[in-house]
């Protein structure tokens, strides 16, 4: 076993072209896919959005259509932070194929297996305790549901995160250098997702990370990116789903063993306004 201790979200060890994460091994790996057809070309650069229609649980399983040296400002920003966290994993360009992989269809890809982020030794903390942590690191913890979501390569063509806009419900923590308002949308990003550049579709996953559903309500602990205006994940443990008046851990059923299996949200949400009341100094990147 090994441990660099790079990987911001669990354990690594980094073999040639593969990845470990916990138990589970992630592949940097050639994919065989079929081209796929009927996919809407907006103009060069412009991304191609996937929106919410009624009673849709999810998002469409479609590439965001992107092309080669069209980097806005924002995404500029985003692909920073996350050659920063996936610097020991992202070590290759997912555009970059011979003559013989084009001929052939292959596609490159990167995929990263769920390891556990949380270490709950012997006597796990309870929910107070695990709020205190993630609250602190956060400078935005916000209810709401997704609404749009489009897939970018970052600048230096090595991962692929997802874009989503996401309607406020209701704000427990705001963000003092942007306030947030109910009603409003914000834009958040987490990693993973699917573009298309030319005939090549790139998928990437992190199994830490779930995608957001549309339509579905979550809980987001978020780092607030000024120079994309935006936010990323603040913790690794920083997202929640609501479900009956319940809620649970999205990409850590792990942390169960924390909050309790199917902890009312009227006492969870009591407990993190606790959290958020008694204050902290944020260690977050994003001040």
């Amino acid at each position: 076993m090994c441990d660099n201790g790079d990987y911001p979200f669990g354990r690594v060890c980094p073999y040639p072209g593969v990845y470990t994460v916990g138990g589970d091994q992630g592949v940097f790996m050639k994919i065989s896919i079929a081209l796929i057809f009927g996919i809407l070309l907006v103009g060069c650069g412009v991304l191609l959005f996937v929106p919410i229609t009624e009673g849709q649980k999810e998002f469409k399983d479609e590439p965001t259509v992107v092309s080669h040296g069209h980097t806005t400002a924002e995404e500029s920003a985003y692909s920073k932070e996350y050659a920063k966290l996936y610097a020991s994993m992202a070590t290759e360009r997912l555009t970059d194929l011979s003559a013989a992989d084009r001929k052939a269809h292959i596609q490159k890809g990167l995929l990263i297996g769920r390891g556990s982020t949380i270490d709950l030794g012997t006597d796990p903390p309870i929910a107070q305790e695990f709020l205190r942590t993630v609250t602190c690191v956060a400078d935005a913890i916000v209810l709401g549901t997704a609404i749009t979501k489009t897939a970018h390569l970052t600048e230096n063509e090595m991962f692929v995160y997802s874009q989503y806009s996401f309607r406020i419900k209701q704000v427990f923590k705001d963000n003092a250098k942007s306030p947030i308002d109910v009603d409003t949308q914000i834009q958040i990003t987490r990693p993973g997702g699917k573009v298309k550049v030319g005939a090549q579709v790139i998928p990437v996953e992190d199994g830490n990370f779930e995608p957001l559903k549309a339509g579905k309500e979550y809980l987001l602990f978020l780092r607030y990116i000024p120079a994309a205006t935006g936010y990323m994940i603040a913790a690794a443990d920083g997202d929640m789903v609501i479900e009956n008046d319940h809620i649970d851990s999205l990409s850590n059923p792990d942390l169960r063993n924390y909050l309790g299996v199917n902890l009312p949200t009227k006492t969870f949400f009591a407990d993190l306004s606790l959290a958020v009341a008694r204050g902290c100094v944020s260690t977050s990147g994003g001040k």
